[in-house]
């Protein structure tokens, strides 16, 4: 079986798009599976099992200029002129996503219907558990859950030494304060607020955990929040793929709906994911290792996000309704107290260290 699965975008609807390949494996163990992807997720599906990342250019089919965007669709048709597929999957239900596969043969092409048809994403389900739906091509109780592919990594060796100087380990708790922007955009009103962050880092310390802020370099701007608290920043220092190994080695990781929050997901790291304007059900698998603190209950606009806009707003409102304390107790209810963890080092927890 010869697979072509079409899924750019941001790093969380990657990450929600992975259980396919397990999905694929086990109906077919030697199944060929071929990834399109952006620039931005290539280095995450290169790290899948015998899956072909073929990589486009993301930022030139979402914000180039018209040239620059069928400049990128004839390299995406040049790289599967002449390939033969048994199943195209485009995970997307705007049909102008499967132009970039026209190239290719297939006998059979499927994607999400945007006239509510059969394979509409249900509302309120698990993304993941949708695309192996799509694959499966049923619904009902037989469809199975969505379950996401392990990613054995460890951090490169130029990293290691930083990481082993910071004590990362059980005894700290990870942070993602910025996050949710991606090619299309910024999303700030899937962040909790900055100060909210910094009490609870205070509020962590306090109660004997270590922190630790993680991050793009693009997040800088959320450092001068904790400028008072004493955490470890490794804001910009890590990669997509390091980040991964930095998160299973931390007791915990505290974010929002952003692709760090996914990417801890994808860690198996215990994590507490804040939400508000989008529905947690959707973005969030079943799983005893995530807890979810869902804001603004008595809002009648939540959730407000429709799949391209949000209500309109300027403060926040349902994320800022989760109180720091509150976070901190989701911790400690997860993972337990700091007095009774080892802190540890990253050479006892992460292998290679």
């Amino acid at each position: 079986m010869k697979i072509l699965i079409v899924k750019l975008g941001a790093i969380g609807d990657v990450i929600m798009a992975m259980p396919l390949v397990g999905a694929i494996r086990r109906r077919d163990p030697r199944a060929e599976i071929v990834w399109m992807c952006g620039e931005a997720a290539a280095p995450l599906i290169a790290e899948l099992d015998r899956v072909e990342p073929l990589v486009v250019s993301e930022a030139a089919l979402l914000g180039g200029s018209p040239a620059r965007k069928i400049r990128a669709v004839a390299a995406a048709w040049r790289r599967l002129l002449g390939r033969r597929f048994d199943l195209i999957i485009t995970g997307y239900s705007d049909r102008r996503y499967r132009l970039l596969s026209l190239a290719a043969r297939a006998r059979e092409r499927r994607g999400f219907d945007r006239g509510g048809g059969r394979w509409w994403p249900t509302p309120g389900r698990y993304h993941g558990d949708e695309y192996v739906r799509l694959f499966l091509n049923r619904d009902g109780p037989e469809a199975g859950l969505a379950e996401l592919p392990q990613i054995d990594v460890a951090p490169p060796p130029e990293l290691r030494s930083t990481l082993a100087g910071l004590g990362l380990g059980r005894g700290v708790i990870a942070l993602a304060p910025g996050g949710a922007r991606n090619a299309l955009g910024d999303s700030p009103l899937r962040r909790w607020p900055l100060a909210s962050y910094a009490r609870l880092a205070a509020e962590l310390a306090r109660r004997g955990w270590r922190i630790a802020l993680t991050g793009a370099a693009a997040d800088g701007w959320t450092r001068a929040a904790f400028e008072k608290i004493p955490v470890a920043d490794l804001i910009g220092k890590t990669t997509l793929v390091d980040l991964i190994a930095v998160y299973r080695a931390c007791g915990a990781v505290v974010t929002h709906d952003s692709g760090p929050m996914h990417l801890a997901i994808l860690a198996g790291a215990p994590t507490v994911a804040l939400f508000g304007p989008t529905l947690p059900s959707e973005k969030v698998p079943r799983s005893d290792k995530i807890r979810v603190l869902h804001g603004g209950a008595g809002l009648p606009c939540r959730p407000c996000y429709d799949g391209r806009t949000y209500a309109p707003c300027r403060d926040n409102r349902c994320l800022g309704e989760i109180a720091p304390a509150a976070v901190a107790d989701a911790v400690e209810e997860l993972i337990g107290p700091a007095e009774v963890r080892a802190p540890g080092r990253v050479s006892q927890l992460v292998p290679g260290f």
